[in-house]
């Protein structure tokens, strides 16, 4: 399926690049003109819904597009790099005879201009450059070059901007205007397919949710039988058939009160909003299940991706019931789901590996106290909130603490008393490096 690509920019520029697009299979281009004007509404929002991601040409139109918002596909831009300025001062040359110290110019660095002109040898330096602002008007760029023009301090412009240049030329000013090269184009295209290559290898992953209800609360105290026990079951397992048909999975009973369904990592991140939530289960409403609690698994193969489902569902356990905990390809443990203490954390990391045989902490618990550091953006913790993050005893966290202080790995900063009474809070900081 090709990628469908909006294409927004000059008509010269987008033109350009939509030739080339069309020359690749695995893009359809979308070609969308702007004048350069300042509409007050988004001229991108009509293809807001038929575009796969947005090309812009140049860094101005980029610019103005963040402007208007809405851009929920992903963004790329066609830099005007060094071949494209090469180009163009090679035009000044050969039509006007003028050297770079002659002119002046718009949207680049000084010294990637310098570093260009020393690259091809070039002695004379640029005297005049305004490099591309994004609280630039065009105003602004147009009053820059036409005042260097009326001072008689240039012979000639170099500009990135189409309504720059005819501005200019219809004051009598040579302009020369910088287009993206073919190759800089070409080199933008594949870095797009190969991002969406590897996306769809991504989201073509399986997956798989272990689930693990709590049957038991539904049993009447009089009525404890096996005959109670299938009926339940059954009306379960119609209900979940009907929740896989809408992930486009397969379900398989494990047990009593524990199914898993076979899908793909695609499937699983949009009904999580990407891991980040616990996924409507409509179809279980009319059951009044208490609780729900998962593993979700995510791997290139169905034996992976189920081992992992095994080990979230494990340590979606650890937290309590109706927690959901994912596990994905990457060893990378996310959860609990839907909770404001959600963590990212890896069970796998050398530096860890090497930290835990000397405490004998888990790796787990090392990248969860990890994971509490970076996501408070400090070193400093105390017991309590530890204890709060990790949803686990004060004992426990005060253990882990004092384990790794044994080792070097935690030491006291400094202690606080935020009440009159009672014992001081100690402060520690924590380093998990060795």
């Amino acid at each position: 399926m090709a990628i469908r690509l909006g294409i927004f920019g000059s008509e010269e520029a987008v033109n350009k690049i939509y030739a080339i697009v069309e020359k690749t299979p695995s893009l359809k281009g979308v070609p969308i003109v702007w004048g350069f004007g300042e509409e007050e509404s988004n001229p991108l929002q009509p293809y807001s819904e038929s575009v796969d991601a947005w090309l812009f040409a140049g860094a101005f139109s980029y610019s103005y597009a963040k402007k208007w918002g809405e851009l929920n596909q992903p963004t790329y831009v066609v830099e005007y790099t060094g071949s494209s300025l090469y180009k163009t001062l090679l035009q000044a040359s050969y039509a006007r005879g003028l050297r770079i110290d002659e002119l002046s110019l718009d949207s680049f660095e000084l010294d990637d201009i310098r570093i260009i002109l020393e690259e091809i040898n070039v002695g004379e330096k640029p005297l005049y450059v305004k490099p591309f602002d994004e609280s630039q008007t065009l105003s602004d760029y147009m009053d820059f070059h036409y005042t260097k023009w009326k001072e008689q301090k240039i012979k000639g412009v170099i500009t990135c901007i189409p309504q720059i240049k005819r501005k200019l030329e219809s004051l009598g000013v040579p302009v020369f205007r910088v287009l993206p090269t073919k190759s800089a184009i070409e080199s933008k295209l594949n870095s797009i397919v190969l991002a969406f290559e590897l996306q769809r290898s991504q989201n073509a992953q399986i997956a798989v949710q272990m689930l693990e209800l709590d049957i038991e609360n539904k049993l009447s105290k009089d009525l404890y039988s096996t005959d109670e026990l299938l009926n339940i079951e059954l009306k379960i397992t119609d209900k979940l058939l009907k929740y896989a048909k809408r992930l486009n999975g397969s379900l398989k009973s494990a047990g009593l009160g524990k199914f898993v369904i076979f899908t793909t990592k695609g499937v699983m991140e949009s009904i999580t909003n990407s891991f980040c939530s616990i996924p409507e289960m409509i179809e279980l409403d009319e059951i009044h299940l208490k609780s729900v609690t998962c593993g979700i698994g995510a791997g290139y193969s169905a034996y992976e991706a189920e081992i992992h489902a095994v080990n979230a569902l494990i340590h979606a356990k650890e937290y309590g019931k109706g927690t959901w905990m994912a596990l994905l390809d990457n060893y990378e443990f996310i959860g609990p789901l839907g909770s404001p203490n959600t963590m990212n954390y890896s069970y796998y990391s050398e530096e860890l590996e090497s930290i835990s045989k000397k405490t004998s902490l888990s790796v787990s618990t090392l990248s969860k106290v990890a994971s509490y550091l970076e996501k408070n953006g400090t070193n400093e913790v105390a017991v309590k909130e530890l204890s709060q993050f990790l949803q686990i005893m004060p004992r426990s966290a005060q253990r882990i603490i004092t384990v790794l202080e044994k080792y070097g790995y935690a030491s006291v900063v400094r202690q606080e008393s935020p009440h009159a009474r009672g014992r001081p809070k100690k402060i520690y900081e924590i380093i998990l490096k060795d």
